[in-house]
């Protein structure tokens, strides 16, 4: 399985080396690309931000034949056929929830793990490609309790993308999710990129498991993992 999973919008408005050079290496010929939504029927906004996506793309000279857009203007055999004939498929960040019920509602879980595709997740849609999902309550977040749920089963990573380690209200939110399994909770420059059982980390990030904090494979105080990278 060849996979990014992305913590938030990407830093300074471009896309990391790593990911260009990941995606050239295994994407030779024909490039297809199919952005899955996370609110399906938010149709203006699905495409505003696949447009602001493919022209980062381009800016790192990835230009792709064909762009589809899967959301709820499309027939359940069209995006299965958007599916099948991409190279790449991009899961949109926005509403975590939302993203895993249309993605059940239209059987697209076993399409989106075929080997041939790279697939890149960014936020909700990085959280929702893990086998099973343990989402922290968060209501600003539209989660208003701690969910556990069958996601679609590319890694066995449970994330926390883009976090506030300050917000404590959330902090221990996440405290007890972990209770049920261990977190990665990641800053805004943490992306993870996965080829075959090899897993390459990027970025700051820490590791909660049973509320205690690891760091670097140490475990730790928050403080001193905000202090170790200099945290805002």
């Amino acid at each position: 399985m060849k996979a990014v999973l992305i913590s938030g919008s990407f830093k300074g408005l471009s896309i990391p080396k790593e990911v260009v050079e990941f995606i050239n290496k295994h994407v030779k010929f024909k490039k297809c690309i199919t952005f899955i939504a996370s609110d399906f029927e938010d149709y203006e906004g699905n495409k505003k931000f696949t447009n602001k996506l493919v022209n980062l793309f381009e800016e790192q000279s990835i230009i792709f034949e064909k762009v589809n857009i899967i959301d709820c203007l499309k027939t359940k055999e069209e995006m299965h056929s958007n599916l099948i004939e991409s190279n790449l498929v991009f899961l949109l960040g926005g509403d975590t929830l939302k993203q895993i019920e249309f993605i059940n509602k239209f059987s697209l879980k076993e399409l989106l793990k075929k080997e041939d595709k790279i697939i890149l997740g960014i936020s909700a849609g990085a959280i929702n490609l893990a086998k099973n999902v343990v989402l922290a309550k968060d209501e600003s977040d539209n989660i208003p309790e701690l969910s556990m749920y069958e996601g679609i089963g590319i890694t066995d990573i449970n994330i926390e993308p883009h976090c506030d380690f300050r917000n404590q209200k959330h902090f221990k939110e996440l405290e007890e999710a972990s209770l049920y399994s261990s977190i990665l909770l990641m800053n805004d420059d943490c992306f993870i990129i996965i080829e075959d059982d090899k897993y390459n980390y990027y970025g700051s990030y820490i590791i909660l498991n049973k509320k205690n904090i690891y760091f670097n494979n140490k475990k730790c105080t928050l403080e001193d993992f905000l202090v170790e990278i200099n945290y805002d």
